[in-house]
C-alpha cells in the first residue's frame, strides 16, 4: 500500500488486547493494520479491507495518494493501542511507527515496530518532581485535503448557531442567535446578506437582561432558515433542536480546508474561548456529546492540532462537555474571527 493515514497525537498510552483478523499491508512497509480500521479517501471513508491498488487515500501529510499494493497476510494478532486523548487504533505487532523523544530540550525522532517500543518501556519517572509520564509522543497528521463543496449554509452561520443558536418555540424557522455582543450577529447578518442577496440587519431583543439576536429584512419581516435552503435537517438544526442534540452534519466534516476553518471559526466564536499568554489555551464547551464529537473530528482533519478532553460537567440535568485545543500560538488566531 502506498500510505495509510492515523491520527497521531502526542504521548500515547498502549493496551495491549489480542483480536484474531485478517491484515493488510505490504511486507516491510510497517502497515499491518486490520480490515476493519478506518481509511480517509476523498469519496469518503472506507474499510481498510475495502481499498484495493490505484485506490485514492489521503497520507499522513494530508495530501492525496495512490495505492500502490495490497497484500493480506492472513490471520494475527492485533494491538490496541489507545492515545492519550483517548483515541484508539489497532496494529499488528510489526506494523512500524515513527515517534519521537525529548532528549536535553531536543526532539529525537525514531522508528520501530509496535513490539520493540512496548520492549522499550513505555512510562519513566521524573525524579525531580516525581511524576510518571510516557516517553513518547508520535507526530500528527497534516490537514486532509477534501475538496471545496457547495453548501446552502454558510459553514460560519452552521458553526454559529450549533453553538447558539436559539431553539424556536413553534414550528416557525425564524433565526435568532444568543451573543454577548453585536460583532457575531453583525458579521452573521453579512454573510446573510451575501447569501440571501439582501440586505440582512440584525437587532438585539429589547427586553431587559436579554442575549438574544434577531435577524431581519429591510420591510422589517423576520429571516427563515428555510429562506436559505429547503433542506430539512439544517433547518431543524438552526431552528429546532435543543442544544444537547446537536451535531455538525456529515458533509461538513468533508469540505476544503477554509470551509472547514469557517465552521470551527463559527464553533469557536459562540461556544470557545482562548486563554491569556503564553499559552494562549483554547477551551470548546458543548451540551452535546455528538456535537463534541464533531468538533473533535473536524479539529483533527485540519491537521497539526492536539485535542484532549477535560472532565465532564454532571452538575446540570444534562452533561456539559470540554475540551482544550492545542497548536502552534501563530496559527491560535486565525481560529477566531
Amino acid at each position: 500500500m502506498g500510505s495509510s493515514i492515523y491520527y497521531l497525537p502526542t504521548l500515547p498510552i498502549w493496551e495491549n488486547k489480542a483480536i484474531g483478523t485478517i491484515v493488510i499491508g505490504m511486507p516491510g512497509s510497517g502497515k499491518q493494520s486490520p480490515v476493519s480500521e478506518i481509511i480517509h479517501t476523498p469519496s469518503g471513508n472506507k474499510l481498510h479491507g475495502d481499498i484495493k491498488v490505484g485506490d485514492t487515500i489521503f497520507g499522513k501529510d494530508g495530501q492525496e495518494t495512490k495505492v500502490l499494493g495490497v497484500y493480506p497476510q492472513g490471520k494475527k494478532q492485533v494491538w490496541e493501542i489507545t492515545l492519550a486523548d483517548g483515541r484508539r487504533l489497532k496494529c499488528g505487532k510489526e506494523h512500524l511507527f515513527t515517534f519521537g523523544r525529548s532528549s536535553h530540550n531536543k526532539i529525537k525522532w525514531d522508528t520501530k515496530t509496535t513490539e520493540e517500543i512496548l520492549e522499550l518501556g513505555l512510562y519513566q519517572k521524573d525524579k525531580r518532581v516525581g511524576v510518571t509520564h510516557c516517553k513518547f509522543f508520535l507526530p500528527n497528521n497534516g490537514p486532509i485535503q477534501y475538496n471545496a463543496k457547495v453548501y446552502e449554509i454558510h459553514p460560519y452561520i452552521l458553526g454559529a448557531f450549533l453553538s447558539d443558536g436559539i431553539k424556536s418555540n413553534s414550528k416557525s424557522s425564524v433565526l435568532s442567535l444568543s451573543s454577548g455582543s453585536t460583532k457575531i450577529p453583525t458579521e452573521i447578518a453579512k454573510l446573510l446578506s451575501i447569501e440571501l442577496n439582501t440586505n440582512i440587519i440584525c437587532k438585539k431583543e429589547k427586553t431587559p437582561g436579554s442575549y438574544t439576536y434577531h435577524f431581519y429584512y429591510e420591510d422589517g419581516s423576520r429571516v427563515h432558515a428555510k429562506h436559505l435552503t429547503n433542506n430539512q435537517e439544517l433547518i431543524e438544526l438552526l431552528t429546532n433542536t435543543y442544544s444537547y442534540n446537536k451535531y455538525i452534519p456529515k458533509e461538513y466534516l468533508y469540505g476544503s480546508i477554509e470551509q472547514r476553518t469557517q465552521l470551527l471559526q463559527g464553533l469557536l466564536d459562540t461556544d470557545g474561548s482562548i486563554g491569556v499568554g503564553p499559552r494562549y489555551t483554547i477551551s470548546y464547551s458543548s451540551g452535546s456529546r455528538q456535537l463534541m464529537d464533531d468538533v473533535k473530528e473536524l479539529v483533527r482533519g485540519l491537521g497539526n492540532f492536539y485535542v484532549n478532553e477535560r472532565a465532564t460537567d454532571n452538575r446540570k440535568d444534562h452533561k456539559g462537555y470540554n475540551i482544550s485545543i492545542g497548536c502552534d500560538n501563530t496559527r491560535k488566531q486565525t481560529l477566531f474571527r
